[in-house]
């Protein structure tokens, strides 16, 4: 996903407790700012920012979730994200036992 920062701030709120590589957690999108606006620009609803998304690498560089808001806070400009979000009850796949997709 490509995401344009335009703003001072991503008007999204995160979830960073723990210092592991599991992912950054949104917990909240706002009402403005990069991910609000990427949303608006998309028309496929399954490549819209979510909540419960993880974003696990900023600009293909990948890092614990405190490293990972960091990241985002001193973007600048235009980055790609990479999510990975569990799929909905009821997923049928090709892999039934992986309910994790990837989001570029």
């Amino acid at each position: 996903m490509i995401v344009e920062k335009k703003e001072a701030s991503l008007a999204a709120a995160f979830a960073c407790r723990d210092v592991s590589e599991g992912g950054l957690v949104i917990t909240s999108l706002g009402d403005r700012g990069a991910f609000k606006a990427y949303n608006d620009e998309t028309d496929d609803p399954t490549m819209k920012i979510q909540i419960k998304d993880r974003i696990v690498s900023i600009d293909g560089k990948k890092g614990t979730s405190i490293e990972l808001l960091r990241m985002l806070e001193n973007a600048e400009g235009t980055f790609q994200i990479r999510i990975i979000r569990c799929a909905p009850d009821g997923f049928v796949g090709d892999n039934t036992a992986n309910r994790w997709c990837y989001y570029d």
